[in-house]
């Protein structure tokens, strides 16, 4: 199936990438985190 979801698409060959996409968005919040105690960098535009 060739839509365009990206969730789970081997057939692009990129499994693990896409498969990352998801589990991606969880240690990002982690991220979030950190930059808490770094103000300056959720201050900065390319955090948003």
């Amino acid at each position: 199936t060739d839509g365009g979801d990206g969730d789970d698409e081997p057939s692009d060959g990129n499994e693990d990438d896409t498969d990352d996409e998801d589990p991606e968005e969880e240690p990002f919040e982690e991220n979030d985190e950190e930059e808490e105690e770094h103000p300056a960098s959720a201050d900065s535009p390319m955090d948003h």
